[in-house]
This record gives C-alpha cells, sequence and structure tokens, in this order.
C-alpha cells in the first residue's frame, strides 16, 4: 500500500509535458425543433384535431401548469372572447397556447368554438374589399379583439367584424387562425 502511495506522489511530481495539439471541439449539433410528427394531430379526448383555435368563454380564467386542479395557477387570463389555439388535450382539461406564445391549461368548459382574433400588428387598416387598395374602413391598434366572419381558402385575408364595424383584414395582421384555415 505504502509502495502505491509513493508511486502516486513520484507521478505527481514529475514534470509534465506539453500535451500534443489537438483539432478544436466540433461545433454543437443544432438544437431540433420538437417535429410536428411528435404532436397529436388528433384530440384524445374529442377526436377533433389539434391544433385549432376557440375563444374564451369567460374570465376571470385560471391557466395551470398541469391538467388538473393540483397545479398550481400560472397566470388567469381576465378578457373575455381572447382567442386561444388548443394545443393538447386530457381528459376535460386542454392546453392552450395564446397569442404571446404562453402556454398552459384550462378547463374545456371555459373554451368556446365561437371564432374571434385579436390584433398583433401595431396598426391594421380593416378594408371594404379584399383588394388591398380598397377603402380603408377603419385603423386598428394592436391588442383590439373581434369575431372572424370567415376565410377563404387560399386567401390572406378574411371576413372580421368589431363591435358594430364588419370588413376584411390581413391574416398576416391578428391571431387567431391557422395558416390558410378555411373558415364557413
Amino acid at each position: 500500500m505504502r509502495a502505491k502511495a509513493l508511486l502516486l506522489l513520484t507521478l505527481a511530481a514529475a514534470p509534465k509535458t506539453p500535451a500534443p495539439p489537438t483539432a478544436p471541439p466540433a461545433a454543437p449539433a443544432p438544437v431540433q425543433p420538437i417535429l410536428t410528427a411528435t404532436m397529436p394531430t388528433k384530440g384524445a379526448s374529442t377526436g377533433l384535431p389539434l391544433p385549432r383555435f376557440a375563444s374564451l368563454k369567460t374570465s376571470p380564467i385560471d391557466v395551470r401548469v398541469g391538467p388538473g386542479f393540483r397545479y398550481p395557477v400560472t397566470w388567469v387570463y381576465q378578457s373575455r372572447g381572447l382567442p386561444i389555439e388548443i394545443i393538447r388535450e386530457y381528459d376535460v382539461w386542454r392546453q392552450v397556447r395564446d397569442a404571446d406564445g404562453s402556454i398552459g391549461w384550462v378547463q374545456e368548459l371555459k373554451l368556446s368554438g365561437k371564432r374571434q382574433f385579436i390584433t398583433t400588428a401595431a396598426l391594421s387598416d380593416l378594408h371594404s374589399t379584399t383588394e388591398t387598395d380598397s377603402p380603408v374602413v377603419a385603423h386598428i391598434d394592436a391588442g383590439v379583439m373581434g369575431h372572424i366572419t370567415s376565410c377563404a381558402i387560399g386567401s390572406d385575408w378574411c371576413a372580421v367584424t368589431i363591435g358594430s364595424t364588419k370588413g376584411w383584414l390581413l391574416r398576416s395582421s391578428f391571431y387567431g387562425t391557422l395558416p390558410g384555415e378555411i373558415l364557413p
């Protein structure tokens, strides 16, 4: 045992020779986003397509970390009618994403199938037709909510209603539809 300890001390005290140069470390592999193939395409409880949009039926609505009352509330929605994207289902709970990208779980009974939108562009123009040079019915600030009436196949425009004002709004200026989604 004493000989082993002496050998270790001798090796530790021996002068070190510089290590030969090595190649620079390889760049780390890029982080891959979650593949849509791993995301469910149908709700486990309803069989409806995922993702899909809905809106908040009531307010306030508690948003939880997980699907159940035992999970803590992370924030509370205060805006009835706010559009949310349902991305997962578990029993009577829906995992939702809002326009800010925040994700949490809410009870299904707090959601409505009514299609709403919220403007995300700093300033949007509500047009009288689907032509960009058509008369502007209203100028809309970010954060304004309204009802989506219809979105045609292959169109960048949706017919919307804000209060009693009707018109056409570019999809790129609001949150509330999937790309290319057709609404009656």
